[in-house]
């Protein structure tokens, strides 16, 4: 629990993460990219319950695993005839105020890697699909690190 709690963000950056998760869900939404096409995975993937303390007694809150080293990561599977360039143009160009840090294309697997940065100092990796059979692949090994890190992580507790 004490490692668990000492990696925690604070309230301030846990906030302002999912602020930009949302903004930049509504970017791809609007440009097309259904929810289907796209994975939250990393640190804000990792959702989790936490028993809260309130009037009523003890409720369960759904929450993020966010660290104060944490950023947003989506996988996109881009829309036929997409190119992950024009997205990423689409996202700089709108209101977040994003800019490019870098990007990296490995054509073996289809996929562009992207990774923007905001004035709050929130990165986001974007990791761009153009073949879904690479795309499901990433996502079941996604799920299957979920799995493992909360089985992991339960192990943990069971432990203390």
């Amino acid at each position: 629990q004490q490692v668990i709690c000492t990696l925690a963000a604070s309230p301030q950056v846990g906030a302002r993460l999912v602020a930009a998760a949302n903004l930049i869900k509504e970017s791809l939404h609007s440009s097309g990219i259904s929810a289907e096409q796209v994975m939250l995975y990393g640190s804000l993937g990792l959702e989790r319950f936490d028993l809260l303390q309130g009037a009523a007694g003890m409720a369960e809150a759904t929450t993020s695993y966010i660290t104060d080293r944490s950023d947003l990561d989506y996988a996109i599977l881009l829309p036929e005839g997409m190119q992950a360039s024009s997205l990423v143009g689409r996202i700089l160009k709108g209101d977040g105020g994003w800019r490019h840090e870098q990007a990296t294309v490995v054509p073996r697997f289809s996929v562009s890697q992207w990774t923007l940065a905001d004035d709050r100092g929130v990165h986001l990796d974007l990791t761009c699909f153009s073949d879904e059979v690479q795309f499901h692949r990433f996502r079941a090994r996604q799920m299957a690190f979920r799995d493992v890190f909360w089985q992991t992580r339960q192990g943990m507790q069971a432990a203390c």
